[in-house]
C-alpha cells in the first residue's frame, strides 16, 4: 500500500499558501486591513491666456496730393478731431495713452529715416513692434497713416473719415489713442506724415489671478511629493504583509501612517480641484471679454 508522506504534504501546502498570499498580497492589504483607495492625481487643463489671438487693423495708408500750404498738424488736434467724430457717431472719446504716443512717434521717425510709407517697414516691422516696444499690452490695436500737405488737423482727420478703412479705425471699439505728426523730406520734397495708433488694453478685461495660478503650481508639487511617499509606504507594507503577525506593531504603525497620508493627499487633491475650477472660470471670463471687445 502506498504510504502517505505527511511531512511532504505539509510542506507543499505551506508553499501553496505562501504563493497565494504573495499573488493576492495587494488585495489582502487593501481588503482585510481596510486601506483607503488612493485618488489619482487630477489632470489639469489650463486655458493659456497669453495665447489669445490679438487683432490688428491696418487699412491701406492714405496719401494725398494737395498743393496747399499747411499751417500746422498737431498731435492734440488729431486726437481732438478724432473724438469729435466719435461723439457725432454716439461713441465715447478715446483717452490719450503715453505708450501709444511713443509708438506713433517711433513709427513716424522710422518712416522718415528709412524713406517708406507703409504699415510694415523694409525691416519687416509693423505696428505691433512699436506697440510692444512701448510696453503696451493690448487686446486690439489699429494704425492709420497719412502723407500729404493737409490744410490742418480737421482736414487730415476728415480725409481719414472719408476712407472706409480709416473711418472704421476711428470709430472702432478702442478706448485709447496715440498720435504723431511731422514735416520732413520724403521722396525728395517737403511733406507731412501723420500716424494714429489705436488700442484697447488688456486691462479692460479681468485677467486670471497670477497668485492663484502660482498656488496651483505649489499644490501640484506637494501632491506629487505626497504621492511618492505613499508609493514608498505601500511597498513597505507589501513586504511585511506575509509576516505581519510576527511584526504586528511595525505593520500597524506603517498602515496607520499610510492611512493618515492618504487622508492628507485626498484633502490636497480636493483643494486643488476647487482652485482649478476657480482659475478656469476666470480664464473663461477673460476670453469671453476678449471676444466681446474685438
Amino acid at each position: 500500500m502506498f504510504k502517505v508522506n505527511k511531512k511532504l504534504i505539509a510542506v507543499l501546502l505551506l508553499f501553496s499558501v505562501l504563493g497565494a498570499g504573495y499573488f493576492y498580497k495587494d488585495r489582502v492589504v487593501n481588503y482585510i486591513f481596510g486601506l483607503p483607495q488612493i485618488k489619482k492625481p487630477i489632470e489639469i487643463f489650463f486655458s493659456d491666456v497669453e495665447n489669445v489671438a490679438k487683432e490688428v487693423f491696418t487699412p491701406p495708408p492714405l496719401r494725398v496730393e494737395k498743393e496747399v500750404e499747411t499751417t500746422l498738424l498737431t498731435r492734440n488736434g488729431i486726437v481732438l478731431w478724432t473724438n469729435i467724430h466719435r461723439a457725432e457717431n454716439g461713441l465715447v472719446p478715446l483717452s490719450e495713452n503715453t505708450r501709444l504716443v511713443y509708438a506713433a512717434v517711433e513709427k513716424l521717425n522710422d518712416m522718415f529715416e528709412n524713406q517708406y510709407f507703409a504699415h510694415v517697414s523694409p525691416a519687416g516691422l509693423g505696428v505691433t513692434h512699436w506697440v510692444d516696444r512701448a510696453g503696451y499690452e493690448y487686446l486690439i490695436v489699429g494704425e492709420n497713416l497719412a502723407l500729404g500737405n493737409f490744410e490742418d488737423d480737421a482736414d487730415l482727420v476728415q480725409a481719414w473719415m472719408d476712407s472706409p478703412g480709416h473711418r472704421k479705425n476711428i470709430l472702432g471699439n478702442y478706448t485709447e489713442i496715440g498720435a504723431a505728426t511731422g514735416r520732413g523730406i520724403f521722396e525728395g520734397r517737403q511733406t507731412w506724415l501723420a500716424v494714429q495708433v489705436f488700442g484697447r488694453p488688456v486691462s479692460d478685461c479681468p485677467q486670471p489671478s497670477v497668485q492663484l495660478q502660482s498656488e496651483i503650481n505649489i499644490y501640484e508639487t506637494n501632491i506629487k511629493s505626497t504621492e511618492n511617499s505613499l508609493t514608498f509606504l505601500k511597498i513597505q507594507i507589501e513586504r511585511i504583509a506575509p509576516a505581519r503577525r510576527a511584526f504586528k506593531e511595525d505593520y500597524s504603525e506603517l498602515v496607520n501612517e499610510y492611512n493618515a497620508l492618504v487622508a492628507q493627499y485626498n484633502g490636497l487633491v480636493e483643494e486643488l480641484q476647487t482652485m482649478i475650477e476657480e482659475y478656469n472660470g476666470q480664464v473663461k471670463e477673460f476670453n469671453n471679454c476678449v471676444q466681446t471687445n474685438l
